[in-house]
């Protein structure tokens, strides 16, 4: 086991080992931030359709997570 942990440790000091754990979080956050941007716009679609059949804004944020701000914009 302690040689296990021992080269574990030397691999994980690495520059690439270092780099290739630096591309993965900056893969997971624009993976992220792709999800949420869909959602929103997910959610920016039922507002507007929502508005359009005559729903109020309050009730509108209430189901789209959106501020009211936003779905007077549309």
């Amino acid at each position: 086991m302690k040689k296990a942990v021992k080269a574990y440790n030397h691999v994980s000091t690495t520059s690439e080992f270092k780099e290739l754990s630096r591309l993965r979080l900056k893969a997971r956050c624009k993976e992220a931030f792709a999800l949420a941007n869909a959602r929103h716009e997910k959610a920016t679609e039922i507002a507007k359709s929502l508005k359009s059949s005559g729903m109020n804004a309050d009730d509108i944020a209430k189901h789209t997570k959106l501020t009211v701000d936003e779905i007077l914009k549309l």
